[in-house]
């Protein structure tokens, strides 16, 4: 909100290109009414930024009035100017994006291979399907690898999640009988029971101590509910779970799908996934947009992307209130397949995948998905889910070779 003087005060303000909203008179002669009037609407005009320039530096006025060289409006501005310049840093810093490889031995002969990854927390774990070693486990203060430390008979194709607990890891893939699950950092792996179905995302809700799965086509979630990863279905109140799982901080879970007639819709889950509900769980239509992914493990917001008709992007967040806002929208080209949205909590990024002109794109935000870095290119990449972000950094398979990112995040 800003006050227009010339609107407000026609009869007593001057027209000057170099005030083009109105430019203060004095008055003729004592109180003849020409003068510009000393009132309150435009005396708050002016109180209410100088009072917002503190509210956005978190400065408490002292009393006194500002002196040259003892001005708290002035730290008001350099607060603002700091934020600023720290969002630029994040749209310019391009170079976190770029991929290296980070295993020399190069174990992924596979050049198909896919990749699922998690944080354990003694490392990082590294699913990747790729022949007779199929797990590798890294560090997470650097790139040092164990080599293949466990193999995963049971998922006989690819690889698309995985999710973990204290000492327990649970993958899913494509092939056999589709889930694999260690109790011992990756080292031995065991065949759990057969999904019935190709799975595609795999969370750990830790409130209701379960894990939780969605598929790739149909009416699926699916309940583990012990350690010998035995699926209960439990997908009452759904039409559809593929666009991804999502946990808040307070045990609840959303999960997103598609109806039969290809509209978004979200359902939410307040007791583990054993029951679900779609009442209240969509965002505006205009913002939200079809063919969407959420993303939100552990932490008081959930993320949405979603493409329009015009391939826009819109990037949405919710709360635990289920109260959804936009945060950004652009236009991104002719898209193919659907947008994927990835949040790292603990890092406080949130990296955005989608695939333009036969190549996958990638862009990060470090502020809740409002500004975003420019645009990575990585060609030749097999599909989406040959993503993973962990400990704030994007993890993907190229030609069989395991590649990273920089940490795109700061903890």
């Amino acid at each position: 909100m800003a006050l227009i003087p010339s609107a407000r005060y026609p009869a007593q303000t001057d027209a000057d290109p170099g005030y083009p909203q109105g430019k203060a008179r004095n008055a003729v002669t004592f109180q003849d009414g020409t003068g510009t009037p000393l009132e309150r609407d435009w005396l708050n005009d002016l109180w209410g930024f100088l009072q917002s320039l503190l509210a956005v530096g978190s400065i408490t006025p002292s009393g006194s009035p500002d002196a040259v060289g003892a001005s708290q409006y002035l730290a008001g501005v350099q607060a603002v100017a700091t934020a600023a310049a720290a969002t630029a840093t994040d749209r310019l810093d391009l170079s976190l994006l770029q991929m290296r490889k980070i295993d020399d031995s190069n174990p992924f002969a596979d050049v198909s291979a896919s990749i699922g990854a998690a944080r354990q927390s003694n490392g990082t774990i590294i699913i990747v399907k790729s022949g007779a070693n199929d797990v590798h486990r890294f560090s997470e203060s650097d790139d040092s690898g164990q080599g293949g430390i466990g193999t995963l008979a049971s998922i006989t194709s690819l690889v698309t999640d995985i999710a973990i607990t204290t000492g327990r890891a649970v993958a899913i893939g494509t092939g056999g009988n589709r889930c694999a699950f260690t109790n011992d950092f990756g080292a031995t792996w065991s065949a759990g029971s057969d999904l019935g179905a190709t799975p595609d995302r795999i969370i750990y809700n830790s409130t209701h101590n379960r894990f939780l799965a969605t598929f790739a086509a149909g009416v699926n979630v699916a309940q583990d509910l012990d350690a010998a990863s035995v699926w209960t279905n439990a997908s009452s109140g759904l039409t559809s779970a593929q666009g991804g799982l999502a946990n808040f901080s307070n045990g609840d879970t959303l999960a997103c799908g598609l109806d039969a007639a290809a509209d978004v819709q979200i359902a939410r889950s307040q007791n583990g996934g054993t029951s679900w509900a779609i009442t209240n769980t969509v965002p505006n239509a205009a913002d939200y947009a079809d063919s969407g992914w959420i993303d939100g493990n552990g932490g008081a917001t959930i993320y949405h992307i979603g493409r329009t008709a015009a391939n826009e992007l819109r990037i949405c967040a919710t709360d635990a209130t289920m109260n959804w806002q936009l945060r950004s929208a652009f236009s991104a080209g002719l898209l193919s397949g659907k947008p994927r949205i990835l949040v790292d909590n603990f890092f406080n990024v949130v990296v955005i995948l989608y695939t333009f002109s036969s190549s996958t794109i990638a862009q990060f935000s470090r502020d809740g998905g409002v500004t975003w870095s420019n645009r990575a290119f990585y060609r030749n990449v097999r599909t989406l889910n040959s993503f993973a972000l962990v400990q704030g950094r994007l993890y993907s398979s190229f030609n069989g070779e395991l590649y990273s990112t920089m940490q795109l995040g700061t903890s």
